[in-house]
């Protein structure tokens, strides 16, 4: 997740600083470009080592839309494969605000495991159901925060021997064709146990999503980071390292 700015001042592009060139492609390239409304424009990234953009036509017509003439506004992009997302900032740092994690670093896609950590442990702390419910909720619906999470514990399905993230991504040529299959798992369903803590989260695909929702009752095992999924004599072993949650989302 990278910090970019809609730039509406000598043309409208999607602009980058020039020390954020290492994590950019290292050639010109066509992308799709996801907008936060949930529609999908081309647009073209440019290598210019002073000045790396993107640029196009219906680009070019989304920023003017909503930045005024000479200004620019920041926003987050995921910038996997050639289908960029981009989101909203501000609500990520409003939201993050509220639990005392630092909305800089969320508007700039800098959250770390350790804030996505203490976001949970607030929300577990409300003492009544439905309030811890509805923040919960909140929580994961801004697309942004989502992808942070999905990119802390990813980027592949946590189910052991799963490669469904991989083969999308060779098949369509394309990492993000990965990500846009995995979701964010409750070990112990939600409506059972509410705990949101990192340790009763996982990444898995959305079909095994479906799968042990669809297909239970489980029983759980916790082995270490790892969590067994037992139904008769067939098993799900879910393969996590938490360590990450520790780590900066760098």
């Amino acid at each position: 997740m990278e910090r970019c700015w809609l730039t509406n001042q000598t043309g409208a592009i999607i602009r980058f600083r020039p020390s954020q060139v290492s994590k950019l492609p290292n050639r010109d390239v066509d992308l799709n470009i996801e907008l936060p409304d949930g529609r999908v424009i081309p647009g073209r990234f440019h290598l210019n080592p002073k000045n790396p953009y993107v640029a196009g036509k219906l680009v070019r017509r989304f920023i003017q839309s909503r930045v005024p003439e000479r200004g620019r506004e920041q926003v987050l992009i995921s910038t996997i494969g050639r289908h960029w997302r981009l989101f909203e900032a501000k609500p990520l740092g409003k939201l993050a605000g509220q639990y005392g994690v630092s909305k800089k670093r969320a508007r700039e896609g800098r959250l770390t495991g350790k804030d996505v950590a203490r976001i949970l442990k607030r929300i577990d702390s409300i003492n009544v159901r439905k309030g811890r419910v509805e923040k919960y909720n909140r929580l994961l619906r801004p697309a942004g925060l989502r992808q942070l999470v999905l990119e802390l514990m990813g980027p592949t399905c946590q189910v052991e021997c799963c490669d469904a993230a991989e083969s999308a991504a060779k098949k369509w040529d394309d990492p993000a064709a990965s990500h846009s299959i995995l979701e964010v798992h409750h070990i112990e369903a939600l409506a059972k146990a509410e705990d949101h803590s990192p340790r009763n989260l996982s990444v898995i695909c959305a079909n095994h999503h479906r799968l042990i929702h669809g297909f239970g009752p489980w029983k759980i095992r916790h082995n270490g980071d790892d969590v067994i999924l037992t139904r008769g004599p067939k098993s799900l072993r879910i393969v996590r390292n938490l360590s990450v949650l520790d780590k900066a989302n760098a």
